[in-house]
């Protein structure tokens, strides 16, 4: 019985010296005492780098830390299990003792548990940490590639403007300033007689709308005397036709001479109204 108690003991001892060591070693910096040449060095480079190189670092940093505390874990849950199938042990060899056990039992695999949960939360938190550094790398990364690819458009634009330049440059070159001057003064001369034609032919075109006015004007008014005409022409044309149907009336009477004198009416009345539709 005294032989199972010290092995608890003497295991939990083991594993708490452990994790200690552990913890110090595998997550805790350890720095030299005094400030050497290399760190000096070291810190120089550090600076230098750019933001991209310190994120990458920074990533590996990371997954290096994560290693470690898995690596950590994983002995950790293989001493839990260990102390597990002890204390088990014990419980069998110990039906009498069961109480002692079990607060051996709590006090050992309790603080190891805690331990090994203590372990997976940071394992997670590192697990987060390197996936937000991922993030800010890729980000960055993508912005340094647009800004690439922003960068050699420009530089295509700028040659190409360059290029133009060059050929305008070019040809400037190759003219004589005699034979631009002339140029530039027969474009002059061009210009002037072109207003001058301009001029000449808007005049004509205002004279031509003044007349086109003044004709659009007496065309209404003659339109207007021809409304009236036409309307004078038709009532007198309807005249006509009724003093025709009057004198073809008048003429079925004339064979029995009871008509003649309404026939001879009927003739004065038309040639009257054929006369007043000539002066119409």
């Amino acid at each position: 019985m005294k032989n199972v108690k010290d092995k608890i003991i003497i295991t939990a001892a083991v594993g708490f010296t452990a994790a200690s060591t552990v913890t110090s070693v595998g997550l805790t910096p350890i720095f030299a005492k005094d400030t050497t040449n290399t760190s000096v060095v070291k810190e120089d480079v550090d600076a230098k780098k750019t933001k991209k190189e310190k994120l990458e670092d920074s990533v590996k940093t990371a997954k290096s830390n994560l290693d470690d505390v898995k690596k950590v874990t994983e002995e950790k849950k293989a001493d839990s299990d260990v102390a597990k199938k002890e204390l088990d042990a014990a419980i069998a060899a110990q039906d009498k003792q069961s109480g002692v056990v079990q607060e051996q039992y709590e006090s050992v695999y309790g603080a190891k548990d805690q331990e090994y949960q203590n372990l997976l939360k940071l394992m997670g938190d590192l697990e987060k940490s390197i996936s937000n550094k991922q993030a800010e790398l890729d980000t960055y990364t993508k912005n340094e590639q647009d800004a690439a690819k922003n960068l050699e458009q420009a530089k295509k634009d700028l040659a190409d403007k360059q290029a133009k330049l060059d050929e305008v440059n070019d040809k400037l070159s190759k003219l004589d300033k005699n034979t631009v001057d002339t140029d530039l003064e027969t474009a002059k001369k061009e210009q002037e007689s072109a207003k001058s034609t301009y001029d000449l032919a808007k005049a004509a075109s205002d004279a031509a709308t003044s007349k086109l006015k003044d004709a659009s004007s007496n065309l209404e008014n003659k339109k207007a005397l021809y409304d009236a005409a036409n309307s004078a022409y038709n009532a007198a044309n309807l005249e006509v036709t009724k003093k025709q149907n009057a004198v073809n009336e008048a003429q079925k009477n004339v064979d029995s001479f009871t008509g003649s004198d309404a026939l001879t009416n009927a003739q004065n009345e038309l040639n009257q109204a054929n006369a007043e539709l000539t002066d119409a």
